[in-house]
């Protein structure tokens, strides 16, 4: 039975992981258009996934995690560091500090994210990052192989709500970001957590995408 007390999200996608998708690079823009309606072959379609984003306030930490249905759990939230990369939240700090945790959710055969952003991180900090993609990568990266992490979520959520046009250099950020751990954490998960004009016309019911980021992965 899934417990939902420490869980703020349950639901999402992991299509691939950065080696699959760095091989999609030929196929890759950022212009307008329409999203992928299939996964690309290199995707294990099968395999059900069932992810949640774990509250780092939560204590005891990952409590009974390990035998939860969920196969992905997302950590939050590492932020802008004002230094060109990124610190883990107190709370996060707190969480990867318990390597036994963390070490008992993943051998149960979980795999643990850690997520960059959240309702904290503004639209001018997504530009400043997405404008140090390397460098952030970099940061990032760091963090995720000190604690033997599976990937890293972008949880993009402080973004103007604007037209298409006004929107894409937030787009052109994710993507230089995207590319940038993709180049540095082969192998890795990675995934977006989109609002919705990440992928739709302002005020449009959703039918109608935007393909301004490389592929939901």
């Amino acid at each position: 039975m899934l417990k939902p007390s420490w869980i703020f999200l349950a639901a999402y996608i992991v299509l691939g992981t950065a080696c699959q998708q760095a091989s999609l690079g030929t196929n890759v823009d950022s212009t307008p258009g329409v999203l992928p309606t299939a996964l690309p072959d290199s995707v294990d379609s099968d395999t059900p996934r069932l992810i949640a984003y774990y509250n780092a306030n939560t204590h005891p930490i990952l409590k009974d995690a390990d035998q939860q249905l969920y196969t992905h759990y997302i950590l939050s939230f590492l932020i802008p560091d004002g230094k060109g990369g990124v610190t883990p939240s107190g709370p996060l700090r707190a969480v990867l500090a318990d390597s036994k945790a963390l070490n008992r959710v993943q051998a149960a055969g979980k795999k643990i994210m850690v997520a960059v952003g959240g309702g904290t991180v503004t639209g001018d900090d997504w530009l400043t990052l997405g404008n140090n993609a390397e460098s952030v990568a970099e940061s990032i990266a760091k963090i995720v192989e000190q604690h033997n992490l599976d990937g890293v979520d972008l949880d993009i959520e402080a973004v103007p709500f604007m037209k298409q046009s006004e929107f894409q250099p937030y787009a052109d950020a994710a993507i230089a970001l995207t590319r940038a751990l993709a180049k540095r954490l082969p192998g890795k998960y990675l995934t977006h957590a989109p609002q919705p004009p990440y992928l739709c016309k302002p005020g449009s019911s959703g039918q109608s995408g935007l393909k301004l980021v490389e592929i939901i992965i």
